[in-house]
């Protein structure tokens, strides 16, 4: 029975030579008895490395009864049992070694040739370190590291944890309401006592048909409310941006969209004080949040300078979230997974002006008013907030500089990054035989209508420093003057 077992630790005065053991016993998922003993080791020596990390000394030792003296207590809380510790390998060599010195048969105890480990469960889910300590901190487990007896319960929790079962203060508490380590550790990173919440410490669980759905549900709304009800300030904590990030990777993995529409995400916010959290439900717009700017510097560096961090998802999803989990967010339109944008969609009279090539043709698709009278769908490409709306790309593009860092991304990123800008027609036929020609960049287009070039006011003291142009051979050659290469490519 996984919920029935023992768990040990060894503390050492040298290489194997013990100088104290904690002992915890687990029946049924419920702690019946512990014990502790310190003991002296041979001529009571230490090592001072071994000292610096428990701290015990000789002197705590010099009364001490010898290994041989308590292994009546040790062999019965072993004996035909099955046995867990963290670095098992570890405490299971100190006790065979051990043993051997005092002349004591290992297959007595009758157990297993290994035991059970929890350092490499919990290196196998994930954990970075894995050692005892981060294990403990990660899920909110007390822990006097390196006392026996303590570091001995703390293995038995994380073991209990593992196999679905919580344990404090001896009393067994049952996690089958969420049976999913990866919500466990998002509870304990928030500090939501989630097993308090759902059943009582007096109280069985009744096994009734549908029960572990709807906890289960119960505890992802729990989790939802909490993280929306943060501000930046409890974003202070590293623990609470990663349970944000966790919880978005799990709701993915179980294809919670419907969850995830009303959860709150995170981005940064930069500002001459630095940069602060921000959290928002994911925007629904033409333009939504981009993935995180680390995801995709590497294929779209000049972009990067352009975007601001506030525009795309926390860099701590990076850090959890994998490639295929972007994807899936930007499926279902909660994200943008690339800076460049490939829209279906029938297009909005806007659309049609900018990206028609022939002006006259508009005669044959609207009215008389100017309202279409042909839907005229297709593909098309644009540049994620690579426009003029406010605090966009455009508008944030008050000086010469900043309009040569988009012609620079414009002419040697945006054009050799997107296909439709030398694959760039499209046919359309509308009232039966008459052929509509339409260019498929439509922030090609964009850019050659909008002010979008700073020119300096040299003339007027009086004037503004810098005057918006519409992009012209003139105020562009001015612009990029060294580079005859991108004035051709641009007209």
């Amino acid at each position: 029975m996984k919920n029935t077992f023992t768990a040990i630790d060894f503390e050492t005065a040298t290489s194997h030579h013990i100088c104290a053991v904690g002992i915890v016993t687990v029946e049924n998922g419920e702690v019946t008895d512990e014990y502790y003993s310190l003991i002296q080791p041979p001529d009571n020596e230490y090592n001072w490395h071994n000292i610096q990390v428990h701290g015990i000394t000789e002197k705590d030792t010099k009364n001490a009864p010898s290994f041989d003296e308590i292994y009546p207590e040790i062999k019965k809380r072993l004996a035909g049992r099955t046995i867990v510790a963290h670095n098992e390998s570890f405490d299971r060599g100190v006790l065979k070694k051990t043993m051997a010195d005092y002349g004591l048969d290992y297959l007595d105890l009758n157990i297993a040739d290994k035991w059970e480990c929890t350092l490499k469960i919990y290196r196998a889910k994930g954990y970075k370190p894995a050692n005892l300590a981060a294990c403990c901190k990660a899920n909110k487990i007390e822990l006097n590291h390196h006392d026996a007896l303590s570091d001995a319960k703390a293995c038995a929790e994380l073991y209990l944890m593992h196999h679905n079962r919580y344990v404090s203060n001896g009393i067994s508490k049952n996690k089958e309401l969420i049976n999913d380590d990866e919500l466990v550790m998002i509870f304990k990173k928030l500090d939501l006592n989630f097993h308090q919440r759902l059943i009582s410490n007096k109280v069985q669980a009744f096994e009734i048909s549908g029960v572990d759905n709807y906890k289960q549900e119960y505890a992802i709304e729990d989790l939802k409310n909490k993280i929306n009800l943060l501000n930046g300030d409890d974003y202070s904590s590293d623990d609470k941006i990663q349970a944000n990030a966790l919880f978005i990777k799990w709701l993915i993995k179980h294809n919670k969209k419907d969850v995830i529409k009303d959860l709150k995400i995170i981005s940064l916010e930069k500002s001459s004080d630095g940069s602060k959290v921000v959290s928002q439900v994911f925007p629904k717009s033409k333009h939504l949040l981009l993935a995180p700017k680390n995801f995709f510097k590497s294929d779209y560096p000049l972009y990067s300078e352009l975007i601001r961090e506030k525009d795309c998802m926390h860099p701590v999803y990076n850090e959890i979230l994998e490639s295929a989990d972007f994807e899936w967010l930007d499926n279902f339109g909660f994200i943008h997974y690339s800076p460049l944008v490939k829209r279906k969609e029938k297009l909005d009279i806007n659309t049609i002006e900018l990206l028609i090539q022939n002006p006259d043709d508009l005669a044959h698709i609207t009215d008389d008013e100017g309202r279409i009278i042909f839907d005229i769908e297709m593909e098309f490409s644009d540049f994620a907030y690579l426009s003029y709306t406010e605090n966009h790309i455009y508008d944030r593009n008050p000086t010469t500089s900043s309009s040569l860092k988009i012609f620079n991304f414009l002419l040697n990123e945006a054009s050799v990054k997107d296909p439709f800008f030398t694959d760039n027609t499209e046919s359309v036929i509308v009232d039966n035989d008459k052929t509509i020609l339409f260019d498929k960049a439509l922030w090609f287009k964009r850019s050659k209508s909008i002010q979008l070039v700073n020119v300096k006011n040299t003339e007027d003291e009086n004037a503004n420093k810098f005057s918006k142009e519409i992009p012209s051979l003139k105020n562009i050659s001015e612009l990029i003057k060294n580079n005859s290469e991108l004035i051709n490519k641009y007209f």
